[in-house]
């Protein structure tokens, strides 16, 4: 079975679009070399205030901590692989290319005000993060969204529709329910709007991207493309479609007073409305994945990040299953933990290698060379803030937040390591 991703009538040649074409070089570095930075970020909060963000799921920290990770790690790679892999897979330029460096300008100051502001600092950092995301957001899908027109016909384009409509969803009811963060009234239960903000990101915006990426990374040399769609990714794609505008139809029904969930059923109603992704990405997309992987013939670079990832991806549905069930906060802090930093986590580690490769050595089939201890580190961090959670452990929280510093560092060198075998011959 071929992966989700690999489809349509493309060759190779119009596969891989050089990116010098499409959106420059150095307008997408800031997004990649921003990735360490993120995970640093993390570290230091750990490394300084322990078990705090780590007890609460509603609290300033937690909400602060979350963000640096969904935004500064994942949302900044997932953005710098649409713009490096998309004019490939789409088989078109990507109108004003050069936007790229203005989203970025935009959206890490907006990025640092909006963890400023729910980490608890004040209020005005929060609208100043709205005031700056909306516009940057706008340069991002303003570019995309005319580059995805008329693709219906591309079974590539399948995953980047769904990532960027979901990411626009998400987007939109972050920025709202931001507002209610920042003193105003939130637009419903903050719970629920909060739920399906998560959901609709992490299962769409993230779980789009990451097929659409794996595709692009697992494919073999010189594979031509293919006619037709596979079973598995049409049943993808229906899934995901659904539970990304169900749970929209649930917040836009709410908001109308059209039909109101009673308090005591507004995590499982949202919980429902999203499952269709949740089988999708939890259970679908790792079955496939992994099988691919067992293609020796077609090496996938990498691999252990994606096997990692496709591994947890049905534990955390579970972990998420426990958490609807559970009344403790810890059990809503291990699922996120579990969903962020392994999940997602993982398959942003791959994508940020291969990026690093592509954009820093100029050669996305070459290995870089040195000690790798990247993945047995980030399975460590995984493994010690799971440990840290249940046991609501400062020494475990501040040793996560080191191992995390260290891990920033290790991906750093990584990708001097790249740019500096740019000029070895290429393979």
């Amino acid at each position: 079975m071929h992966s989700l991703c690999l489809g349509g009538g493309l060759t190779m040649a119009e596969f891989e679009t050089p990116l010098g074409d499409e959106a420059p070089r150095n307008a997408v570095l800031p997004f990649l070399l921003s990735a360490p930075v993120a995970i640093a970020c993390v570290g230091v909060v750990l490394l300084t205030k322990g078990e705090a963000p780590l007890v609460n799921n509603w609290s300033t920290l937690t909400m602060a901590l979350t963000h640096i990770g969904t935004l500064g790690f994942l949302t900044m790679l997932t953005l710098a692989a649409f713009y490096v892999y998309a004019p490939g897979i789409l088989g078109k330029r990507i109108k004003a290319p050069r936007l790229a460096f203005l989203v970025y300008c935009l959206f890490a100051p907006g990025v640092i005000a909006l963890c400023l502001g729910l980490g608890g600092i004040a209020v005005t950092p929060v609208f100043v993060a709205i005031g700056t995301l909306f516009p940057g957001l706008i340069a991002f899908f303003w570019p995309a969204i005319a580059a995805l027109r008329g693709t219906r016909a591309v079974p590539f384009a399948t995953p980047l529709r769904l990532a960027v409509g979901s990411f626009f969803a998400a987007a939109t009811i972050g920025i709202w329910v931001a507002h209610g963060h920042g003193g105003m009234k939130f637009p419903g239960p903050r719970g629920l709007w909060l739920q399906v903000h998560l959901s609709i990101a992490l299962l769409g915006w993230i779980g789009g991207m990451a097929t659409a990426c794996f595709g692009v990374i697992s494919r073999a040399q010189h594979e031509p493309g293919q006619g037709t769609r596979s079973i598995a990714e049409r049943w993808w794609g229906h899934l995901t479609l659904v539970g990304i505008s169900a749970p929209c139809l649930v917040l836009t029904f709410q908001y109308f007073g059209l039909a109101e969930p009673s308090p005591a059923n507004t995590t499982l109603v949202g919980a429902i409305a999203v499952f269709p992704a949740a089988v999708a990405g939890f259970w679908l997309q790792p079955f496939v994945g992994l099988h691919r992987l067992r293609d020796r013939s077609r090496p996938v670079m990498d691999a252990q990040f994606w096997r990692g990832a496709f591994v947890l991806a049905p534990i955390a549905s579970v972990a998420g299953l426990v958490a609807m069930v559970q009344p403790e906060p810890h059990w809503r802090i291990a699922f996120g933990w579990i969903a962020l930093w392994g999940w997602a986590g993982l398959i942003a580690h791959a994508v940020m290698r291969d990026l690093s490769r592509r954009l820093l050595g100029g050669n996305a089939n070459r290995e870089s060379s040195g000690l790798d201890l990247s993945y047995a580190l980030h399975v460590l961090t995984l493994l010690l803030g799971l440990m840290a959670i249940e046991w609501a452990s400062a020494p475990l929280a501040r040793v996560t937040g080191a191992c995390l510093i260290a891990l920033a560092l290790l991906q750093a060198a990584r990708m001097v390591a790249d740019h500096q075998s740019k000029s070895a011959p290429r393979s």
